[in-house]
């Protein structure tokens, strides 16, 4: 069975379906989000994965046009708490959180570019709403027709910059042998 998130439409043409968690990304972005509990690889080791608890998320969206095309900057804030992970990941020490900190912005920002990237030249779809910043560049209502958004959303570079705050609830899941 096939789980789905999000139906996407460019005008009122029905384009494709985004994942739950692309569904994810996108609410956060729209700054839409309430909270959620999300896995994440391990930064200590391949096999594992890390349960966060995302709230408190915040995504400030500005875009410029540079050389005739859409420059999206995404500065996104998220606040996670560990709430399981395994016996081997330590998280009383500043270092390991700091690990996994670095990981969880790598890993986010790699997601968040992978859902905008997807949203604009597969999809050709503005769903999270850049035009509405994206016309402050124009001067007038000519200017801005003669941009033509929706078409030239799909030229649209994406700069992510994910800060993750990271908290531990020191809940771990031991080995049962």
């Amino acid at each position: 069975m096939k789980t789905c998130g999000l139906a996407v439409f460019n005008n009122d043409k029905f384009v494709g379906e985004l994942t739950s968690s692309q569904s994810l990304y996108h609410l956060i972005l729209s700054n839409n989000f309430s909270s959620t509990t999300i896995n994440i690889p391990s930064p200590f080791s391949d096999v594992e994965y890390i349960s966060l608890y995302l709230a408190k998320t915040k995504s400030n969206n500005k875009v410029k046009i540079v050389n005739g095309s859409p420059y999206i900057t995404c500065d996104i804030s998220l606040s996670g708490r560990v709430i399981s992970s395994s016996v081997s990941a330590n998280y009383l020490t500043n270092e390991n959180l700091m690990k996994l900190k670095d990981y969880a912005n790598s890993y986010f920002k790699a997601q968040f570019l992978d859902y905008l990237y997807k949203t604009s030249i597969e999809y050709k779809s503005d769903i999270v709403g850049f035009g509405k910043s994206a016309v402050k560049n124009f001067s007038n209502l000519k200017e801005w027709k003669d941009f033509d958004w929706l078409n030239n959303y799909s030229n649209s570079f994406f700069n992510v910059n994910v800060d993750t705050q990271i908290l531990s609830s020191y809940l771990v899941i031991g080995n049962s042998k």
